[in-house]
């Protein structure tokens, strides 16, 4: 029987370059906003913009589909690295064994 197959080590500090990344997003944003009334009002209208778009039915509906698929999978994904994997090994006799075995049970039963 193969051994059961072995997974890396989650790395640590995965999140730090995404958190770098949003924050630095922010704080662009916000420097933006409070720079200059055009960058004020095309950040509004392409925040309003993105927020209709999104809303439409069909495109609301799967990306919250999609969302949710993620979230599904991200959870499963951190509870096998919490729990080690799935691996489940049975013990199969032999048929001769297992031949014998039952032969010898018949036996038992007659006497």
């Amino acid at each position: 029987m193969p051994p059961p197959p072995t997974t890396p080590p989650p790395r640590r500090g995965w999140w730090i370059a995404p958190l770098i990344f949003l924050v630095l997003f922010i704080v662009g944003v916000v420097a933006a906003w409070k720079s200059n009334e055009l960058a004020r009002e095309l950040l509004a209208k392409s925040f309003m913009t993105l927020a209709g778009w999104l809303a439409t039915p069909f495109i609301l509906e799967s990306s919250v589909a999609i969302a949710g698929v993620i979230v599904v999978l991200t959870y499963n994904e951190w509870r096998r690295g919490k729990e080690g994997p799935e691996w489940v090994e049975m013990e199969v006799p032999d048929k001769p064994e297992a031949s014998r075995s039952t032969a010898e049970k018949q036996g038992e039963t007659q006497d």
